[in-house]
Protein backbone atom coordinates (compact mmCIF):
# COMPACT_ATOMS: atom_id res chain seq x y z
CA UNK A 1 0.00 0.00 0.00
CA UNK A 2 1.32 3.46 -0.93
CA UNK A 3 0.45 6.28 1.47
CA UNK A 4 -1.10 9.53 0.37
CA UNK A 5 0.99 12.69 0.27
CA UNK A 6 1.76 14.30 3.62
CA UNK A 7 2.54 18.02 3.68
CA UNK A 8 4.01 20.13 6.44
CA UNK A 9 2.38 23.47 7.20
CA UNK A 10 5.01 26.16 7.69
CA UNK A 11 5.49 27.09 11.34
CA UNK A 12 8.33 28.65 13.39
CA UNK A 13 8.95 25.37 15.24
CA UNK A 14 8.26 22.93 12.44
CA UNK A 15 10.17 25.04 9.91
CA UNK A 16 10.03 24.82 6.15
CA UNK A 17 9.85 21.44 4.44
CA UNK A 18 9.89 20.61 0.71
CA UNK A 19 6.63 18.68 1.01
CA UNK A 20 4.87 22.00 1.55
CA UNK A 21 5.31 22.71 -2.18
CA UNK A 22 1.74 21.55 -2.84
CA UNK A 23 0.40 24.17 -0.43
CA UNK A 24 2.58 26.96 -1.85
CA UNK A 25 1.57 26.03 -5.38
CA UNK A 26 -2.08 26.19 -4.47
CA UNK A 27 -1.49 29.62 -2.98
CA UNK A 28 -0.07 30.83 -6.28
CA UNK A 29 -3.00 29.26 -8.10
CA UNK A 30 -5.50 31.17 -5.99
CA UNK A 31 -3.68 34.43 -6.71
CA UNK A 32 -4.24 34.19 -10.46
CA UNK A 33 -6.82 36.63 -11.88
CA UNK A 34 -10.34 35.25 -11.71
CA UNK A 35 -9.34 32.31 -9.51
CA UNK A 36 -9.64 33.72 -6.02
CA UNK A 37 -13.44 33.99 -6.01
CA UNK A 38 -14.86 31.75 -3.26
CA UNK A 39 -18.33 31.57 -1.78
CA UNK A 40 -18.96 30.29 1.72
CA UNK A 41 -22.41 28.92 1.03
CA UNK A 42 -22.09 27.96 -2.62
CA UNK A 43 -22.69 24.25 -3.11
CA UNK A 44 -20.45 24.21 -6.16
CA UNK A 45 -17.36 25.43 -4.28
CA UNK A 46 -14.39 23.05 -4.48
CA UNK A 47 -11.24 23.19 -2.39
CA UNK A 48 -8.02 23.72 -4.38
CA UNK A 49 -6.57 20.77 -2.46
CA UNK A 50 -9.17 18.61 -4.18
CA UNK A 51 -7.05 18.43 -7.34
CA UNK A 52 -4.04 16.98 -5.49
CA UNK A 53 -3.13 13.85 -3.58
CA UNK A 54 -2.36 15.89 -0.47
CA UNK A 55 -4.51 14.18 2.13
CA UNK A 56 -2.52 14.51 5.35
CA UNK A 57 -0.98 17.71 6.72
CA UNK A 58 1.07 18.45 9.82
CA UNK A 59 0.86 21.76 11.65
CA UNK A 60 -0.39 23.66 14.70
CA UNK A 61 -3.68 22.24 15.98
CA UNK A 62 -5.23 25.71 15.93
CA UNK A 63 -5.05 25.69 12.12
CA UNK A 64 -8.12 23.43 11.83
CA UNK A 65 -10.65 26.24 11.56
CA UNK A 66 -8.36 28.20 9.24
CA UNK A 67 -8.00 25.22 6.89
CA UNK A 68 -11.73 24.62 6.72
CA UNK A 69 -12.65 28.28 6.34
CA UNK A 70 -9.96 29.22 3.83
CA UNK A 71 -9.46 26.05 1.78
CA UNK A 72 -12.77 24.20 2.09
CA UNK A 73 -15.45 26.67 3.32
CA UNK A 74 -18.38 24.83 1.73
CA UNK A 75 -17.78 21.29 2.98
CA UNK A 76 -15.29 21.55 5.89
CA UNK A 77 -13.58 18.23 5.13
CA UNK A 78 -10.48 18.83 7.25
CA UNK A 79 -10.39 16.96 10.54
CA UNK A 80 -7.81 16.20 13.22
CA UNK A 81 -6.60 12.61 13.31
CA UNK A 82 -4.08 12.93 16.14
CA UNK A 83 -2.82 15.74 18.34
CA UNK A 84 0.75 15.76 19.61
CA UNK A 85 3.47 17.87 21.20
CA UNK A 86 7.03 18.42 20.00
CA UNK A 87 9.46 17.78 22.89
CA UNK A 88 13.19 17.14 23.37
CA UNK A 89 14.33 13.57 22.93
CA UNK A 90 15.14 11.61 26.11
CA UNK A 91 18.43 12.74 27.63
CA UNK A 92 18.39 16.16 25.91
CA UNK A 93 17.51 19.11 28.14
CA UNK A 94 18.15 22.07 25.82
CA UNK A 95 17.80 21.06 22.17
CA UNK A 96 19.63 23.16 19.59
CA UNK A 97 18.80 21.15 16.43
CA UNK A 98 15.61 19.74 14.94
CA UNK A 99 17.15 16.27 15.13
CA UNK A 100 17.02 16.55 18.91
CA UNK A 101 13.21 16.89 18.96
CA UNK A 102 10.53 14.23 18.76
CA UNK A 103 6.72 14.03 18.61
CA UNK A 104 4.70 12.66 21.52
CA UNK A 105 0.92 11.98 21.27
CA UNK A 106 -1.03 14.29 23.57
CA UNK A 107 -4.79 14.78 23.94
CA UNK A 108 -4.45 18.57 24.00
CA UNK A 109 -1.18 18.81 22.08
CA UNK A 110 -0.26 22.01 20.29
CA UNK A 111 0.27 20.25 16.96
CA UNK A 112 -1.88 17.90 14.90
CA UNK A 113 -2.06 15.50 11.99
CA UNK A 114 -4.88 16.77 9.74
CA UNK A 115 -6.83 14.58 7.33
CA UNK A 116 -8.39 16.12 4.20
CA UNK A 117 -11.01 13.59 3.12
CA UNK A 118 -11.61 15.29 -0.24
CA UNK A 119 -8.16 14.56 -1.69
CA UNK A 120 -7.84 12.54 -4.87
CA UNK A 121 -6.35 9.04 -4.63
CA UNK A 122 -2.72 8.53 -5.64
CA UNK A 123 -3.82 6.80 -8.86
CA UNK A 124 -7.20 6.96 -10.63
CA UNK A 125 -8.74 5.92 -13.95
CA UNK A 126 -10.87 8.37 -15.93
CA UNK A 127 -13.22 7.53 -18.78
CA UNK A 128 -13.81 11.27 -19.24
CA UNK A 129 -11.01 13.68 -20.12
CA UNK A 130 -10.57 17.11 -21.66
CA UNK A 131 -7.66 18.18 -23.86
CA UNK A 132 -6.21 21.53 -22.78
CA UNK A 133 -2.99 22.52 -24.54
CA UNK A 134 -2.89 26.05 -23.11
CA UNK A 135 -1.45 26.18 -19.58
CA UNK A 136 -3.31 29.37 -18.63
CA UNK A 137 -6.61 27.84 -19.71
CA UNK A 138 -5.75 24.68 -17.78
CA UNK A 139 -5.17 26.60 -14.55
CA UNK A 140 -8.40 28.52 -15.02
CA UNK A 141 -10.33 25.28 -15.55
CA UNK A 142 -8.78 23.56 -12.53
CA UNK A 143 -9.80 26.48 -10.32
CA UNK A 144 -13.32 26.73 -11.72
CA UNK A 145 -16.19 25.81 -9.42
CA UNK A 146 -17.72 23.91 -12.35
CA UNK A 147 -14.76 21.55 -12.70
CA UNK A 148 -14.98 18.21 -10.87
CA UNK A 149 -11.54 16.62 -10.54
CA UNK A 150 -13.14 13.35 -9.44
CA UNK A 151 -14.96 12.96 -12.77
CA UNK A 152 -12.68 14.63 -15.33
CA UNK A 153 -8.93 14.87 -15.93
CA UNK A 154 -7.21 17.51 -18.07
CA UNK A 155 -4.47 16.39 -20.48
CA UNK A 156 -2.05 18.61 -22.41
CA UNK A 157 -1.62 16.13 -25.31
CA UNK A 158 -4.31 15.60 -27.96
CA UNK A 159 -6.18 12.31 -27.41
CA UNK A 160 -9.22 10.63 -28.98
CA UNK A 161 -12.50 12.13 -27.83
CA UNK A 162 -13.76 10.52 -24.63
CA UNK A 163 -16.56 8.10 -25.47
CA UNK A 164 -18.66 8.63 -22.35
CA UNK A 165 -18.88 10.46 -19.05
CA UNK A 166 -21.14 8.01 -17.24
CA UNK A 167 -19.61 4.53 -17.51
CA UNK A 168 -17.58 2.97 -14.72
CA UNK A 169 -13.95 4.00 -15.27
CA UNK A 170 -12.58 0.67 -14.03
CA UNK A 171 -10.03 -0.21 -11.37
CA UNK A 172 -6.34 0.44 -10.81
CA UNK A 173 -4.16 -1.06 -8.08
CA UNK A 174 -0.52 -0.71 -7.11
CA UNK A 175 1.44 -3.85 -7.97
CA UNK A 176 4.82 -2.57 -6.74
CA UNK A 177 6.26 0.76 -5.66
CA UNK A 178 9.79 2.17 -5.61
CA UNK A 179 10.86 5.83 -5.87
CA UNK A 180 11.92 5.40 -9.52
CA UNK A 181 9.79 2.43 -10.60
CA UNK A 182 6.02 2.24 -10.05
CA UNK A 183 3.87 -0.60 -11.40
CA UNK A 184 0.06 -0.80 -11.61
CA UNK A 185 -2.52 -3.36 -12.64
CA UNK A 186 -5.54 -1.76 -14.32
CA UNK A 187 -8.76 -2.96 -15.89
CA UNK A 188 -11.49 -1.03 -17.69
CA UNK A 189 -14.14 -1.78 -20.29
CA UNK A 190 -13.70 1.59 -22.01
CA UNK A 191 -10.71 3.75 -23.02
CA UNK A 192 -9.32 5.55 -19.99
CA UNK A 193 -6.63 7.91 -18.82
CA UNK A 194 -4.64 6.71 -15.82
CA UNK A 195 -3.80 9.71 -13.63
CA UNK A 196 -0.82 9.28 -11.30
CA UNK A 197 -0.74 12.13 -8.81
CA UNK A 198 3.03 12.57 -8.92
CA UNK A 199 4.83 15.57 -10.40
CA UNK A 200 5.41 15.42 -14.15
CA UNK A 201 9.00 15.21 -15.38
CA UNK A 202 10.02 14.38 -18.97
CA UNK A 203 12.62 11.94 -17.63
CA UNK A 204 9.83 9.61 -16.54
CA UNK A 205 8.99 6.87 -19.06
CA UNK A 206 5.83 4.80 -19.12
CA UNK A 207 5.28 1.26 -20.41
CA UNK A 208 1.94 -0.44 -21.04
CA UNK A 209 2.18 -4.23 -21.07
CA UNK A 210 5.93 -3.89 -21.56
CA UNK A 211 5.71 -1.54 -24.55
CA UNK A 212 6.64 2.19 -24.44
CA UNK A 213 3.68 4.59 -24.39
CA UNK A 214 3.42 8.40 -24.54
CA UNK A 215 3.76 10.07 -21.14
CA UNK A 216 0.90 12.52 -20.56
CA UNK A 217 1.00 15.72 -18.52
CA UNK A 218 -2.29 15.77 -16.63
CA UNK A 219 -3.95 18.46 -14.51
CA UNK A 220 -1.12 20.88 -15.35
CA UNK A 221 1.59 19.18 -13.26
CA UNK A 222 0.82 15.45 -12.83
CA UNK A 223 1.66 12.31 -14.85
CA UNK A 224 -0.63 10.00 -16.78
CA UNK A 225 -1.03 7.58 -19.67
CA UNK A 226 -3.79 6.71 -22.14
CA UNK A 227 -5.10 3.13 -21.93
CA UNK A 228 -7.22 1.11 -24.33
CA UNK A 229 -10.05 -1.09 -22.97
CA UNK A 230 -9.01 -4.26 -21.16
CA UNK A 231 -6.52 -5.34 -18.51
CA UNK A 232 -3.06 -3.76 -18.53
CA UNK A 233 0.16 -3.67 -16.56
CA UNK A 234 1.41 -0.08 -16.43
CA UNK A 235 4.94 0.81 -15.34
CA UNK A 236 6.42 4.26 -14.74
CA UNK A 237 10.23 4.39 -14.72
CA UNK A 238 12.49 7.36 -14.00
CA UNK A 239 15.75 7.42 -15.91
CA UNK A 240 18.05 10.34 -16.62
CA UNK A 241 19.33 10.64 -20.20
CA UNK A 242 22.76 9.12 -20.88
CA UNK A 243 24.08 12.25 -22.61
CA UNK A 244 25.37 14.05 -19.47
CA UNK A 245 27.05 10.84 -18.28
CA UNK A 246 28.86 10.37 -21.59
CA UNK A 247 29.98 14.01 -21.56
CA UNK A 248 31.32 13.62 -18.02
CA UNK A 249 33.21 10.42 -18.86
CA UNK A 250 34.65 12.06 -21.97
CA UNK A 251 35.78 15.08 -19.95
CA UNK A 252 37.44 12.81 -17.38
CA UNK A 253 39.19 10.87 -20.15
CA UNK A 254 40.46 14.04 -21.80
CA UNK A 255 41.68 15.31 -18.44
CA UNK A 256 43.61 12.11 -17.78
CA UNK A 257 45.10 12.21 -21.29
CA UNK A 258 46.25 15.82 -20.91
CA UNK A 259 47.70 15.12 -17.47
CA UNK A 260 49.62 12.16 -18.92
CA UNK A 261 50.97 14.26 -21.80
CA UNK A 262 52.07 16.98 -19.35
CA UNK A 263 53.78 14.41 -17.13
CA UNK A 264 55.67 12.82 -20.05
CA UNK A 265 56.71 16.25 -21.39
CA UNK A 266 58.02 17.31 -17.97
CA UNK A 267 59.93 14.04 -17.63
CA UNK A 268 61.62 14.44 -21.03
CA UNK A 269 62.70 17.98 -20.17
CA UNK A 270 64.18 16.76 -16.90
CA UNK A 271 66.16 14.01 -18.67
Amino acid sequence: MVPATVSLLQHPVAGHHPNAAHIRGLGRLRQRPGISKYTRNGASHRSPLGITNTRYLLGPAGFLDVLNEQLDPAQHRFRIVQRFDVVPKPGIEQPTKLEELTAVPAENGGYALFDFTGALPRAKLYSNWQVSTNDNDTLQTLASTNFDAWKTVLVSTPLPVAATTNQNSGTVEFKSYAPKDIVFDSHADTPTVLLLNDKFDPNWRVFVDGRPAPLLRCNFIMRGVYLTPGAHMVEFQFKLPNGPLYVSLTAIGVGIFLAGCLFLSTRRNTN
